[in-house]
């Protein structure tokens, strides 16, 4: 097991799948900040800060997809 596994990551496969849908597209829209959804994650029982929402946005934890590059293409 990892030592720093990606809260991001964990959220979007532990919460239901409509959540994890949710969660999906509000990491994609670059008009909500990392600290308003990790503020949102907090609030719904995933506890976060908006390091690792950025970190993921960015593509910088294991599993994460680089956001801003996928809103260019």
């Amino acid at each position: 097991m990892l030592a720093n596994v990606c809260k991001v990551c964990t959220a979007l496969d532990t919460l239901p799948d409509d959540d994890a849908a949710r969660l999906d597209r509000l990491l994609a829209d670059a008009r909500i900040s990392a600290r308003d959804i990790a503020e949102g994650m907090t609030a719904a029982g995933q506890p976060a800060s908006r390091m690792p929402v950025g970190r993921h946005r960015r593509g910088q934890c294991d599993l994460g997809l680089n956001y801003y590059m996928l809103a260019v293409a």
